[in-house]
């Protein structure tokens, strides 16, 4: 298969007005041939490479005793780019808004502590400025939250999972990829009692926001080569009621 320099994506197999008496040219396994208008190159056909996914930026902050709670990226995050939102809370529900995203979507643990990863594109209208907010009892109550921006995904999912439990560790259910490059994200949500620990090997924790006395977060990323079975457990201790999310984003 043979590209041109002009391209559908690549316009293969097309080619310019010739130049009569034009001399190609054969450097490095590619043939350059001048037209009338431009410069055909001819070779074997390379896409280019997919993009992985890229951390741009992260904040958090956390309340006790509150309503709703404000989260500020350090920057206006980029039209098509990925927001994140892990989130804990001592209730059953809470929304999420702004950062110039019309919908978000949800993943919930909710048996023990309110546990949720929340995420989708950034639109045309951005704003570093996310806000979330209870939407049932009780309120008010604890929250802490941790956002992220991320370039080079397309905003679907690859698998997810939700576990609950009584006691540490904590540790995500198993989800099995089907995709090389997803990128990993967990959290874990406490009801107060534990001692915070750090994620697994292969997984870089976000900074967290200060603990709260019903509400505590720990969340982490992986960027993945390979398809396989993933999950995470904390180095937590003294834990009696907590909830974990765990989602691959491709």
């Amino acid at each position: 298969m043979v590209w041109l320099s002009r391209s559908d994506r690549f316009h293969i197999g097309q080619r310019d007005n010739a130049v009569k008496f034009a001399v190609p040219t054969v450097i490095n396994g590619k043939v350059y041939v001048g037209t009338a208008t431009e410069l055909d190159v001819f070779g074997l056909f390379s896409p280019p490479p997919t993009a992985s996914p890229s951390l741009i930026q992260q904040a958090a902050n956390s309340g006790t005793g509150i309503t709703s709670l404000t989260v500020t990226l350090p920057q206006t995050p980029q039209l098509g780019d990925v927001l994140i939102v892990t989130e804990v809370s001592n209730y059953n529900r809470a929304g999420v808004s702004g950062g110039g995203v019309s919908s978000w979507t949800y993943i919930w643990s909710q048996a023990n502590e309110n546990t949720v990863i929340v995420y989708s594109i950034v639109g045309s209208s951005p704003s570093a400025t996310l806000t979330i907010t209870l939407v049932a009892t009780p309120s008010p109550g604890d929250l802490c939250a941790v956002v992220s921006e991320w370039s080079g995904l397309s905003g679907a999912t690859d698998g997810t999972g939700i576990a609950t439990g009584t006691a540490s560790p904590i540790t995500t259910a198993p989800i099995t990829t089907a995709n090389a490059t997803d990128l990993l994200i967990s959290v874990r949500g406490d009801t107060g009692s534990m001692t915070p620990g750090s994620p697994g090997t292969g997984w870089t924790a976000f900074t967290a926001p200060p603990q709260q006395p019903k509400a505590q977060i720990e969340a982490a990323y992986q960027i993945v080569s390979a398809t396989g079975s993933y999950s995470t457990t904390w180095s937590d201790t003294g834990s009696t009621g907590w909830g974990a999310v765990i989602a691959a984003l491709k």
